[in-house]
Protein backbone atom coordinates (compact mmCIF):
# COMPACT_ATOMS: atom_id res chain seq x y z
CA UNK A 1 0.00 0.00 0.00
CA UNK A 2 2.80 2.42 0.79
CA UNK A 3 4.42 1.66 -2.57
CA UNK A 4 1.17 2.62 -4.20
CA UNK A 5 1.00 5.91 -2.26
CA UNK A 6 4.59 6.71 -3.21
CA UNK A 7 3.85 6.00 -6.86
CA UNK A 8 0.74 8.21 -6.74
CA UNK A 9 2.68 10.99 -5.05
CA UNK A 10 5.38 10.73 -7.71
CA UNK A 11 2.77 10.87 -10.49
CA UNK A 12 1.12 13.93 -8.93
CA UNK A 13 4.50 15.66 -8.62
CA UNK A 14 5.37 14.74 -12.21
CA UNK A 15 2.03 16.04 -13.49
CA UNK A 16 2.62 19.39 -11.73
CA UNK A 17 6.04 19.69 -13.39
CA UNK A 18 4.62 18.76 -16.80
CA UNK A 19 1.69 21.18 -16.41
CA UNK A 20 4.09 23.99 -15.45
CA UNK A 21 6.29 23.25 -18.44
CA UNK A 22 3.28 23.29 -20.74
CA UNK A 23 2.20 26.68 -19.39
CA UNK A 24 5.66 28.11 -20.06
CA UNK A 25 5.76 26.68 -23.58
CA UNK A 26 2.25 27.93 -24.34
CA UNK A 27 2.94 31.55 -23.30
CA UNK A 28 2.15 33.73 -26.31
CA UNK A 29 4.98 35.58 -28.02
CA UNK A 30 5.16 39.29 -27.45
CA UNK A 31 4.23 39.18 -23.77
CA UNK A 32 7.72 40.37 -22.89
CA UNK A 33 7.20 43.44 -20.70
CA UNK A 34 10.52 45.00 -21.70
CA UNK A 35 10.14 48.19 -23.76
CA UNK A 36 11.06 48.68 -27.41
CA UNK A 37 14.03 51.05 -27.70
CA UNK A 38 14.99 52.45 -31.10
CA UNK A 39 17.87 54.85 -31.75
CA UNK A 40 17.82 57.14 -34.80
CA UNK A 41 21.02 58.94 -35.74
CA UNK A 42 22.11 61.39 -38.43
CA UNK A 43 19.00 63.61 -38.13
CA UNK A 44 19.54 67.25 -39.00
CA UNK A 45 19.70 69.33 -35.81
CA UNK A 46 21.46 72.65 -36.22
CA UNK A 47 19.58 74.64 -33.56
CA UNK A 48 17.17 74.50 -30.65
CA UNK A 49 14.18 74.89 -32.98
CA UNK A 50 15.17 71.70 -34.83
CA UNK A 51 15.40 69.86 -31.50
CA UNK A 52 12.00 71.21 -30.39
CA UNK A 53 10.40 70.20 -33.70
CA UNK A 54 11.69 66.62 -33.45
CA UNK A 55 10.68 66.33 -29.81
CA UNK A 56 7.20 67.68 -30.53
CA UNK A 57 6.69 65.38 -33.53
CA UNK A 58 7.83 62.21 -31.75
CA UNK A 59 6.02 62.88 -28.47
CA UNK A 60 2.94 60.77 -29.03
CA UNK A 61 1.05 58.55 -26.57
CA UNK A 62 3.20 55.89 -24.89
CA UNK A 63 6.46 57.07 -26.53
CA UNK A 64 9.30 58.52 -24.47
CA UNK A 65 11.63 60.75 -26.49
CA UNK A 66 15.25 61.63 -25.77
CA UNK A 67 16.86 64.10 -28.18
CA UNK A 68 20.64 64.62 -28.18
CA UNK A 69 21.50 67.63 -30.35
CA UNK A 70 25.27 67.18 -30.00
CA UNK A 71 25.09 63.60 -31.31
CA UNK A 72 22.22 64.36 -33.73
CA UNK A 73 20.42 61.39 -32.28
CA UNK A 74 16.96 60.51 -30.98
CA UNK A 75 16.07 57.56 -28.74
CA UNK A 76 12.45 56.41 -28.81
CA UNK A 77 11.19 54.11 -26.05
CA UNK A 78 7.71 52.60 -26.18
CA UNK A 79 5.81 49.47 -25.17
CA UNK A 80 5.27 48.29 -28.76
CA UNK A 81 6.84 48.55 -32.22
CA UNK A 82 3.61 50.10 -33.51
CA UNK A 83 4.08 53.07 -31.16
CA UNK A 84 7.64 53.63 -32.36
CA UNK A 85 6.48 53.34 -35.98
CA UNK A 86 3.88 56.06 -35.39
CA UNK A 87 6.57 58.30 -33.85
CA UNK A 88 8.84 57.74 -36.87
CA UNK A 89 6.01 58.67 -39.22
CA UNK A 90 5.43 61.87 -37.25
CA UNK A 91 9.15 62.70 -37.38
CA UNK A 92 9.00 62.26 -41.17
CA UNK A 93 5.89 64.47 -41.42
CA UNK A 94 7.84 67.13 -39.51
CA UNK A 95 10.47 66.94 -42.29
CA UNK A 96 13.26 64.96 -40.60
CA UNK A 97 15.02 61.73 -41.58
CA UNK A 98 17.64 59.59 -39.90
CA UNK A 99 19.33 56.23 -39.77
CA UNK A 100 17.76 53.54 -37.59
CA UNK A 101 20.83 52.37 -35.68
CA UNK A 102 19.87 49.06 -34.09
CA UNK A 103 19.84 46.39 -36.80
CA UNK A 104 17.48 44.24 -34.75
CA UNK A 105 14.87 47.02 -34.93
CA UNK A 106 15.39 47.88 -38.60
CA UNK A 107 13.04 45.13 -39.75
CA UNK A 108 10.29 46.23 -37.37
CA UNK A 109 10.24 50.01 -37.92
CA UNK A 110 11.13 52.24 -40.84
CA UNK A 111 10.69 55.70 -42.29
CA UNK A 112 7.97 55.99 -44.94
CA UNK A 113 9.03 55.24 -48.51
CA UNK A 114 9.40 58.13 -50.96
CA UNK A 115 8.57 57.26 -54.55
CA UNK A 116 10.16 59.14 -57.41
CA UNK A 117 10.13 58.70 -61.20
CA UNK A 118 12.78 56.26 -62.44
CA UNK A 119 13.95 58.70 -65.13
CA UNK A 120 15.56 62.13 -65.14
CA UNK A 121 13.30 65.14 -64.63
CA UNK A 122 13.62 68.86 -65.38
CA UNK A 123 11.78 70.08 -62.30
CA UNK A 124 10.98 68.71 -58.85
CA UNK A 125 8.82 70.33 -56.15
CA UNK A 126 9.86 69.56 -52.57
CA UNK A 127 7.30 70.17 -49.80
CA UNK A 128 6.94 69.80 -46.04
CA UNK A 129 10.67 69.68 -45.33
CA UNK A 130 11.93 71.05 -42.02
CA UNK A 131 13.68 74.38 -42.68
CA UNK A 132 13.55 76.62 -39.61
CA UNK A 133 16.70 78.69 -40.14
CA UNK A 134 19.78 79.50 -42.24
CA UNK A 135 21.54 76.38 -40.91
CA UNK A 136 18.75 74.17 -42.24
CA UNK A 137 18.57 75.90 -45.62
CA UNK A 138 22.36 75.81 -46.05
CA UNK A 139 22.38 72.04 -45.36
CA UNK A 140 19.51 71.48 -47.83
CA UNK A 141 21.21 73.59 -50.53
CA UNK A 142 24.51 71.76 -50.07
CA UNK A 143 22.73 68.40 -50.39
CA UNK A 144 20.78 69.38 -53.51
CA UNK A 145 23.74 70.97 -55.25
CA UNK A 146 25.78 67.79 -54.78
CA UNK A 147 23.48 66.00 -57.27
CA UNK A 148 24.66 65.82 -60.89
CA UNK A 149 22.43 67.74 -63.28
CA UNK A 150 20.88 70.15 -60.76
CA UNK A 151 21.21 73.69 -62.13
CA UNK A 152 19.08 75.70 -59.70
CA UNK A 153 17.00 75.56 -56.54
CA UNK A 154 14.75 78.01 -54.69
CA UNK A 155 15.55 77.07 -51.08
CA UNK A 156 15.10 79.96 -48.63
CA UNK A 157 15.27 79.91 -44.82
CA UNK A 158 11.94 79.23 -43.09
CA UNK A 159 10.28 78.08 -46.34
CA UNK A 160 9.17 74.44 -46.35
CA UNK A 161 8.57 74.26 -50.10
CA UNK A 162 10.97 74.85 -52.97
CA UNK A 163 11.78 73.88 -56.57
CA UNK A 164 14.79 72.04 -57.95
CA UNK A 165 15.56 72.44 -61.67
CA UNK A 166 17.96 70.98 -64.21
CA UNK A 167 18.18 67.54 -65.79
CA UNK A 168 18.64 65.18 -62.87
CA UNK A 169 17.61 61.93 -61.19
CA UNK A 170 14.89 62.81 -58.62
CA UNK A 171 15.84 59.76 -56.55
CA UNK A 172 19.36 61.14 -56.20
CA UNK A 173 17.94 64.45 -54.92
CA UNK A 174 15.79 62.64 -52.35
CA UNK A 175 18.74 60.49 -51.27
CA UNK A 176 20.99 63.56 -50.86
CA UNK A 177 18.32 65.39 -48.82
CA UNK A 178 17.82 62.33 -46.61
CA UNK A 179 21.56 61.94 -46.12
CA UNK A 180 21.54 65.55 -44.83
CA UNK A 181 18.93 64.49 -42.21
CA UNK A 182 15.71 65.73 -43.81
CA UNK A 183 12.58 63.97 -45.03
CA UNK A 184 11.19 65.55 -48.22
CA UNK A 185 7.82 65.07 -49.85
CA UNK A 186 8.22 65.39 -53.62
CA UNK A 187 6.07 66.02 -56.67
Amino acid sequence: MSERKSACAALVALSVVVASACEVMAAPEGDDPSPVIVTISELHMCCGDCVKAIYKAASIDDVQVEVNEDEQMVVLTAPHYEDVQKALEEIAKAGFFGKIEDDTQAGHVHFPEIRTPDHNVKKLTVRHIHNCCRGCSDAIIEAIESVDGVTSQTVKPKKTEFMVEGDFDPGAVVEAIQKAGFFPQVE
